[in-house]
């Protein structure tokens, strides 16, 4: 069986996807000539359709429209891309993440539409800013100060599970979405998109805790810049550097940093061993402990990049625990804030069941659940336990 198409119209959903013949022909599992000869077709069968959906993800019926939407309807919403892989070019984000990307943009229109019914713009908080100029240093400590979590509440944290959870939560309080997503991207740590007032940031699920920590704060520092982008954390491109310095500073404060190795260490010394246990301190990982330790003076210029020569990576486990269920998929993906977001608009009228069930990614007789699991979760790490 096959169905009519516009040869317009497919080359347009792959375009719109950033993807090149050849990679959404390696995507589809075909040749090049193959997808080339589809796209010129005006006829397609019902499975060639239903892969290129299942492919580009998009719905069956946008590759069946009469003619690409015009660009005024669905205008590119560009991310920067502070990335430097090789200091010489940037590899393309993968189809995972741009989606990702683009969902996320799909729900600051949502928080803003939502917003602007319930008139609460002029109302509602907005995230202090900062320029490049002024000193990370000062800016970290001044958000410290203003999100109002001491250091001794920090180091008391017992594992690096509940240290990710307290601080994603304290985040959300400052009126932003956090997600965790699972991207395939080999130097994507996280995003961060700051639009129409409304603040998100994404770090890689991939990655262990510690490292996924100080990805929180490096994609908040964008937010405070209102620079938002794509981040790999380098340590050459001014925003990245800038961003890795608040992060730094914010968790590990350099007074409390110097004092806690001078308690761990009396003796002093300055190696692997003392990087780990400063990591595991203050809940970073070894690399960020390690930079630090260069940045206070603890450590010679270059020790970063010596230990980091010298580490060998465990392979990372395979799979998760066997009994991990939808709600908590999502919510681990989502987080409290914006599910609670999506919960609160579906109840107060501003959105349907479906619109729910698309910015939630699970089906209606699953919302009271997930409400409630989010409401465990903050009750457990939220600022007000």
């Amino acid at each position: 069986m096959t169905v009519p198409v516009s040869p317009n119209v497919l080359r347009w959903v792959r375009e719109s996807r950033a993807l090149t013949v050849e990679q959404a022909a390696s995507r589809l599992g075909w040749p090049a000539d193959q997808l080339l000869s589809l796209e010129d077709a005006a006829q397609i069968s019902v499975d060639d359709l239903e892969r290129l959906a299942s492919k580009y993800r998009v719905s069956p019926a946008t590759l069946l429209m009469p003619a690409p939407l015009p660009a005024d309807r669905y205008p590119p919403r560009p991310i920067q891309d502070f990335r430097l892989h090789d200091r010489v070019r940037q590899e393309p984000l993968s189809l995972k993440t741009t989606l990702y990307v683009e969902n996320a943009f799909d729900l600051i229109d949502l928080l803003a539409e939502v917003n602007d019914a319930d008139g609460d713009v002029a109302t509602r908080p907005l995230l202090p800013s900062f320029a490049l100029a002024e000193s990370a240093e000062q800016a970290a400590a001044s958000e410290r100060a203003r999100i109002g979590v001491d250091i001794d509440t920090q180091l008391g944290w017992q594992t690096d599970r509940e240290a990710f959870l307290r601080w994603r939560e304290l985040l959300e309080t400052q009126h932003l979405i956090v997600h965790k997503l699972a991207m395939d991207d080999q130097h994507v740590r996280g995003f961060a998109i700051f639009e129409q007032g409304f603040g998100i940031l994404a770090v890689n699920s991939k990655d262990d805790a510690r490292p996924r920590i100080f990805t929180l704060l490096h994609e908040y520092a964008h937010l405070l810049l209102r620079q938002g982008g794509i981040s790999d954390q380098n340590r050459q491109t001014p925003i990245e550097r800038w961003c890795n310095k608040f992060a730094a500073c914010f968790l590990m404060p350099e007074g409390v940093f110097l004092r806690e190795y001078r308690r761990l260490f009396p003796r002093g010394g300055v190696g692997d061993y003392q990087v780990g246990r400063l990591a595991v301190r203050f809940k970073v990982s070894k690399a960020a402990a390690a930079i630090r330790m260069e940045e206070v003076g603890l450590a010679d210029a270059g020790f970063y990049e010596q230990l980091k020569a010298e580490w060998i990576l465990p392979p990372k486990r395979k799979g998760g625990p066997a009994d991990v269920d939808q709600i908590d998929i999502e919510l681990g993906r989502f987080g409290t804030a914006h599910i609670g977001a999506v919960l609160e608009a579906l109840e107060r009228g501003s959105i349907d069941r479906l619109e729910a069930q698309y910015a939630l990614d699970v089906p209606p007789d699953h919302f009271e659940a997930l409400g409630a699991a989010a409401r465990e979760r903050h009750r457990a790490y939220g600022p007000a336990r």
